[in-house]
Formats: C-alpha cells, sequence, structure tokens
C-alpha cells in the first residue's frame, strides 16, 4: 500500500512504520521517520540502528523531530556517529538551538568538540556559523586547533561577529588580524 501524505503515514503502527523505513524510497521514508519519532522518541535512533539505515536526508528529518521532542542525548549520538558528515552537522545545528532556548548549559561545550573532532570540513564549517552570541564555546581552544584544512577562518567569522576583538579568547588576536589582512589582501586582488 502506498501513502500519499503524512498523516496516512502517521496513523500506521510501530511494525508497518519500520518497514516502511525498510522498504519505501522518497517521501514515505521521511514521513516514517518523522512518524517514528514522534511515536519512539529519543528510541527512534535505536530503531535506525537495527539495519534500517534510511538516507541522510531521512535521517536529518528525524534530527528535528528529535529536537521538537528536546531528545538531547538522541541529537548527541547523532551529532556524534552518524556517518553522514551533513547529518552530523544538523544534529549540531538543533542541539545548539535547544539549548540556545532552554538554557542548557551543559550542550555548549559540545559543538566546539565536535568542530575540533570531526574528520569532515562539513560540521566544522557549519557549527560556528550556528552559534549564538556570548557562547564561550571556543575559549580553551587554540587557533592552530582550526587552522587544518583552512577550516580557522569559520571560528574567526563566528569569534568577530559576537565578540569584541579585545574580547577573543587567549591566542586569537593574533590570528584574527593575520586573517582580516589575509581576506583583504584577497579581495584587493580579485
Amino acid at each position: 500500500m502506498s501513502f500519499d501524505s503524512f498523516d496516512a503515514v502517521r496513523t500506521a503502527d510501530d511494525a508497518r512504520l519500520r518497514e516502511l523505513l525498510r522498504s519505501c524510497d522518497g517521501p514515505e521514508r521521511v514521513w516514517a521517520a518523522w512518524a517514528l519519532g514522534l511515536l519512539l522518541g529519543g528510541d527512534a535512533v535505536s530503531v535506525l540502528a537495527e539495519g534500517y539505515q534510511p538516507n541522510p536526508g531521512v535521517r536529518a528529518h528525524l534530527i528535528v523531530v528529535l529536537a521538537g521532542f528536546g531528545q538531547q542525548s538522541a541529537l548527541r549520538a547523532l551529532a556524534s556517529d552518524d556517518p553522514d558528515p551533513a547529518v552530523r552537522a544538523t544534529g549540531c545545528d538543533y542541539l545548539i538551538r535547544i539549548a540556545s532556548l532552554s538554557h542548557h548549559d551543559e550542550v555548549q561545550p559540545f559543538p566546539a568538540t565536535r568542530a575540533l573532532t570531526d574528520p569532515s570540513p562539513v560540521p566544522v564549517t557549519r557549527i560556528p556559523r550556528a552559534l549564538p552570541a556570548g557562547w564561550p564555546t571556543f575559549d580553551d581552544c587554540s587557533p592552530r586547533s582550526f587552522v587544518r584544512d583552512g577550516l580557522g577562518h569559520e571560528v574567526i567569522d563566528h569569534l568577530l561577529r559576537t565578540r569584541d576583538r579585545e574580547d577573543l579568547p587567549v591566542g586569537w588576536p593574533g590570528y584574527a588580524r593575520r586573517w582580516t589582512r589575509s581576506c583583504s589582501s584577497d579581495l584587493r586582488t580579485s
């Protein structure tokens, strides 16, 4: 049986939703992930780990549902362990949103840790853009931690967007000056 709307999928039982994740394509898989997220909350992540492995777009949609339920531990698991870097970045984005809205201070160090340790540039470049002003996320990080693959400029952008130069963490002002000069000379030559 084919479904033509989320409302139709939402009424399916747990077994049918798991079958949709396993056998359907496109919208039905996304709807099944949403419905399982609504039905199971954070336990929906374990359903995905049972071998269903929906595509990254479906897992990213599941993150939205989990964030709506405030499922921080499930979001953290996806942000840390998902095989797709865009899904990991989306997990971080929504953890940041939850923490910003509900003042969960224990989440604040996690995005910087992900940015420092993720092997892909996707989360590393997206995390600083998602951070609101006032997060102390990079205060204990050396600029050298981010220079790999030329990604330090994303952190500098975040720091300069959210703080005055004199309030930059130790080690960052010199890097910010060099980076700003480098950008200025790039603009003059282009």
